[in-house]
């Protein structure tokens, strides 16, 4: 979700690797999730000691939201668009209303705009409620930690409360809509 901010993605991993050093831990894993169309156009992080190849777009968005505890999103394309509304079709559904997982949308001074565009389009097209799900926190990252450490509690609880794994959210409804790759065509805009 951060392909303008190169440094989002490498930043955190990178950091988990200097504590492990320091903790002396050797056997730290660093998934990565791709998907070929992605390994096409850039190399995986060279930090990934275990790089996940899905077969599609679809699967790999599945698998971000089933394997992430909260999301951070800084500002990018039409891609990080898409993201973002895939996000939000799932929190969205009727069977996921009760499941935290804590979304921000974050970045430096200057991301205002990118983000009040998201949120006018979240807010015209999927309404206020979908607005509910998220938040915009910009230039301001000891905030963004915050309210992340504070998310990540309440899907600790959540998760020790319904007996979930804490590491792969099995309750999580992803309709099958959601699932099957798509293909844009002309054929397809037009129905």
């Amino acid at each position: 979700m951060y392909r303008l901010w190169s440094g989002a993605m490498k930043g955190p991993m990178k950091g988990a690797t200097i504590a492990h050093a320091k903790q002396r831990i050797n056997d730290a894993r660093y998934v990565g999730i791709s998907e070929p169309g992605i390994i096409a156009a850039e190399s995986p992080n060279p930090i990934v000691n275990e790089l996940i190849i899905m077969p599609d777009i679809e699967k790999r968005l599945e698998a971000f939201v089933r394997l992430g505890h909260g999301i951070i999103v800084f500002p990018g394309g039409a891609g990080t668009a898409e993201e973002i509304l895939y996000m939000l079709g799932v929190l969205l559904h009727e069977k996921n209303h009760n499941i935290p997982l804590p979304l921000i949308f974050t970045g430096p001074a200057g991301s205002e705009a990118y983000f009040e565009t998201i949120d006018r389009f979240v807010r015209q097209t999927l309404g206020d409620k979908a607005a509910e799900r998220y938040q915009i926190i910009v230039d301001d990252p000891v905030e963004v930690a915050s309210q992340m450490k504070a998310g990540l509690q309440h899907v600790t609880q959540f998760r020790k409360a319904t007996s979930e794994s804490y590491h792969f959210n099995w309750q999580l409804h992803i309709p099958e809509a959601f699932q099957q790759p798509f293909e844009p065509t002309h054929e397809k805009w037009r129905s």
